[in-house]
């Protein structure tokens, strides 16, 4: 008798089932979950299983629509992700005897309720693990097709990714690498290379971690993970002692408490975000870290705008809900998730927090716009029209490393930077300055 789904498999199976069904659960929260119940080995064969099919997705489809008589888009969730897992350690996992990939791919029908699927999805992985690789695109001559297929993003998001379409394409292939760990140290100046990390040339105070995540130093409080484009923001923020800073899409809160170190004990930094869930989390990570100069405020300023009685700010930052397409080597499974629809919508609720926090900065103060994505929508654009709109508010050159800015925007990729793909601009509200 064969042995039944392994766990781990089982587990990852389910949370790509919920994918393909659009179910919107953020993957890595998904995945700690899920790994709450399995020991150290099986969690990290989950982690390795979702995140390489969720990574190589329509790579995988390529593979095995020659032996399937219906697209997979067209099988049933459970069999789409028995698929998937199955060809995925067939062809791209080593380590896995081909054996073991096709049984436990099939077990899998019967850990998921789907017993009479199971020698449909015997035979398809058979029919792949004898056929030949299928060729793909070619990347010089199809670049933005090769990229679609090879590095399993949707057309659409290529189509509005900038760059020509070998740019585009080597960004694709960039963004199915895994992502590198980047610390701050909660106080400046503490040296981080005892923890195995080197500091990062271009963002002082950033530190890039080569070897395994000290646990330890994290809970004590001595270091919080944070990519170092997320930490340049802080150099456009350019937080000063003794300021008051509002900080409106705070949440997880590595931006809040850079600027607290910045304003020091002697100031506050306010940070409001609608998510309840994300707010608890930011409070335990501000318990973890000590800033309590950091204030954390369950608020939505669409739904409760800015009245007369709310107290300016030195700096206001926008930190908006973007597309993402910056972070896809951290998110993969934004992919699947958005839809060509989302773009105006995102640019249009980024537009409405810009204006909604005009008069939340005082005269003389600053305004800093920042967005964890690329496309021109909710970039450039978004801050052009607002500029238009305000004459009260002035583009400013933040202190960065001129690497680091296009004109006066600071503007990371990860193939010129090896940070995440991010935009940030300092707009100066005319009026006092001191």
């Amino acid at each position: 008798m064969s042995a039944p789904a392994s766990p781990e498999r089982v587990a990852a199976a389910r949370i790509l089932v919920d994918q393909l069904r659009g179910r919107e659960a953020l993957l890595d929260r998904a995945l700690r979950h899920a790994s709450d119940h399995l020991d150290s080995t099986q969690t990290r064969s989950l982690w390795a299983l979702v995140l390489g099919v969720t990574r190589n997705r329509s790579r995988l489809e390529w593979q095995l629509a020659p032996y399937l008589p219906k697209p997979l888009s067209e099988q049933d969730d459970p069999v789409q992700a028995a698929l998937l897992l199955g060809t995925f350690e067939l062809t791209m996992q080593d380590g896995v005897p081909e054996r073991a990939a096709v049984q436990q791919a099939v077990e899998l029908m019967r850990a998921l309720n789907k017993p009479r699927k199971v020698r449909f999805v015997n035979a398809v992985l058979r029919s792949v693990l004898r056929g030949e690789r299928r060729e793909l695109p070619d990347r010089l001559t199809e670049p933005l097709r090769w990229a679609e297929i090879a590095c399993s993003h949707p057309r659409w998001i290529l189509e509005a990714m900038p760059g020509e379409p070998q740019e585009v394409a080597d960004q694709a292939e960039l963004n199915n690498a895994a992502a590198p760990i980047f610390l701050r140290a909660r106080e400046p100046g503490d040296d981080l290379t005892d923890l195995g990390a080197r500091p990062v040339d271009t963002v002082p105070g950033a530190w890039r971690l080569d070897g395994p995540l000290d646990g330890e130093a994290l809970e004590a409080g001595r270091i919080w993970v944070q990519d170092a484009a997320a930490q340049a923001v802080d150099t456009v923020l350019d937080p000063q002692p003794g300021e008051r800073i509002i900080d409106v899409c705070a949440a997880p809160g590595g931006k809040s408490f850079a600027a607290a170190v910045g304003v020091g004990p002697e100031g506050r930094v306010v940070a409001w975000d609608a998510s309840k869930g994300r707010l608890k989390r930011m409070r335990e990570a501000r318990q973890r870290l000590g800033f309590s100069q950091v204030q954390i405020v369950q608020r939505d300023l669409l739904e409760r705008p800015w009245a007369e009685d709310d107290e300016a700010a030195d700096c206001v930052l926008v930190d908006a809900p973007c597309s993402g397409f910056g972070v896809l080597r951290r998110h993969p499974d934004i992919r699947w998730n958005r839809r060509p629809e989302d773009l105006p919508r995102y640019a249009e609720r980024q537009a409405a927090l810009l204006e909604a926090c005009a008069p939340a900065v005082r005269p003389g103060g600053r305004l800093v716009y920042a967005v964890c994505t690329v496309t021109p929508a909710e970039t450039d654009d978004v801050v052009d029209a607002f500029l238009a709109a305000h004459p009260e508010f002035t583009e400013e050159q933040p202190d960065l490393d001129p690497s680091l800015l296009d004109g006066m925007r600071m503007r990371t990729h990860a193939g010129q930077h090896g940070f995440d793909g991010f935009f940030a601009v300092r707009l100066r509200k005319a009026g006092v300055t001191d």
